[in-house]
């Protein structure tokens, strides 16, 4: 629902245009790139990023780089802190379930751990992996 493209905001500011997604102000008053149901593209800078290596995506126009899914699900998680909102839980529990075999879970969870929203976590890493003891997180 949410795709985030890391690079020179300037760079790439008309791609998601290109890809027939049109601008649309926000909440937060940033502008988003919503496409109707497909979700949203953000621009990243490059010096928004987790730390986490990017992601690549190759595309008919190129190799794109997109922030790390670890940092997209903490992202989520801190915000259903503030929001309430199920559907940023449910967007982190896609994303979760999607890459649960490449996350690195031990950085998600420290992220959480320091934005204080550890019970979402919890409440995540049960809907990915059900029934797992909490010993083996």
């Amino acid at each position: 629902m949410d795709i985030e493209v890391v690079g020179d905001r300037k760079a790439i500011a008309e791609v998601p245009q290109g890809w027939g997604f049109r601008p649309e102000e926000g909440r937060d008053h940033r502008l988003h790139r919503v496409r109707k149901d497909l979700g949203n593209v953000d621009l990243v800078g490059p010096n928004d990023r987790s730390g986490l290596p990017p992601r690549s995506h190759t595309t008919p126009y190129g190799e794109v780089l997109h922030a790390p899914i670890e940092y997209l699900i903490v992202r989520r998680l801190m915000r259903l802190g503030r929001e309430h909102s199920t559907e940023l839980f449910r967007q982190a529990e896609v994303l979760a379930g999607q890459y649960k075999s490449s996350l690195d879970w031990k950085y998600i969870k420290s992220q959480v751990l320091d934005e204080r929203v550890l019970p979402l976590y919890n409440q995540l890493r049960e809907q990915v992996y059900p029934g797992r003891s909490r010993r083996s997180r």
